[in-house]
C-alpha cells in the first residue's frame, strides 16, 4: 500500500523553495541540493544565490511516490555517507554480493513468521523500534498498513538489512554483530568481529 502524501499538497504551496524540500523529504540539504541538480526532482535553476530552485509540489509528491517502489529513483548508495572513505572501505562484508546474504538471513530467520510487527524486527535486528520507524520514514524499509498496524513482510525486511549489513558506521547492535560475524565465519572462515569492534549500520543506535 502507497503511503498518502496527500496532505502535503494541502499544507503546502504549489511552488516550493528548497528549504520547503528538506522538510517534506527529511533528507539532508545536501542530498536535496544533488536530487534536484541531477534531474531527480524536476525543478526550475533561477541559476541565483537565493530562491535558486523553484520546485513543484506535485512533482515532490510524486517523485516520494515512485521511490517506494522504484530503486532507481533514490541516488548511488553511499554518497551522502558521513562515514569517510577510508572507512568504508573496510566494511568486511562490502564486496560480498547482496544475494549471498539474502540468503543467509532466509535461513537464519525461516523460523520467523513470513508478516512482521515493528516489534519483531526489533527483536531480530537489536535496533530500537525508533530507529526502525525511521528506516520506514526514510524509505529505507517498506511496509503495509493492516488495521492500523504497521506490518513488513519478512523478504523486505531481508532487503533492507542485507543493505545495512553491508554497510560500515559508526556503531552496530550486537544482534547485527553476531550476523554479520556468522556469515563471515561461513563465507569465508574468519572469526567474529572482536568485542567492541565498529561495524555496519545505516545510522547510530538510538
Amino acid at each position: 500500500m502507497a503511503t498518502d502524501y496527500s496532505h502535503i499538497l494541502l499544507e503546502y504551496p504549489e511552488k516550493i523553495s528548497i528549504e520547503q524540500l528538506y522538510r517534506i523529504c527529511h533528507f539532508s540539504k545536501r542530498k536535496c541540493k544533488w536530487l534536484l541538480e541531477n534531474g531527480y526532482i524536476p525543478c526550475k535553476n533561477r541559476g541565483t544565490k537565493t530562491w535558486k530552485f523553484i520546485i513543484r509540489t506535485v512533482d515532490v509528491v510524486e517523485y516520494l511516490t515512485l521511490l517506494e517502489t522504484d530503486v532507481t529513483r533514490a541516488p548511488p548508495s553511499g554518497i551522502f555517507s558521513t562515514v569517510p572513505a577510508r572507512q568504508r572501505a573496510s566494511a568486511p562484508l562490502e564486496r560480498v554480493p547482496e544475494e549471498n546474504i539474502h540468503s543467509f538471513l532466509r535461513e537464519r530467520w525461516s523460523d520467523k513468521p513470513d508478516a512482521l510487527t515493528i516489534g519483531d524486527i526489533s527483536q531480530l535486528t537489536g535496533y530500537t523500534k525508533a530507529t526502525i520507524r525511521s528506516w520506514i520514514t526514510e524509505h529505507r524499509l517498506k511496509c503495509v498498513l493492516v488495521l492500523n498496524e504497521i506490518i513488513i513482510p519478512k523478504d523486505w525486511l531481508i532487503e533492507c538489512f542485507s543493505i545495512i549489513m553491508k554497510k560500515r558506521c559508526s556503531e552496530m547492535s550486537e544482534e547485527q554483530k553476531a550476523l554479520m560475524g556468522e556469515l563471515m565465519k561461513r563465507g569465508t572462515g574468519k572469526c567474529p568481529l572482536p568485542e567492541g569492534e565498529d561495524g555496519l549500520t545505516l545510522g547510530k543506535l538510538q
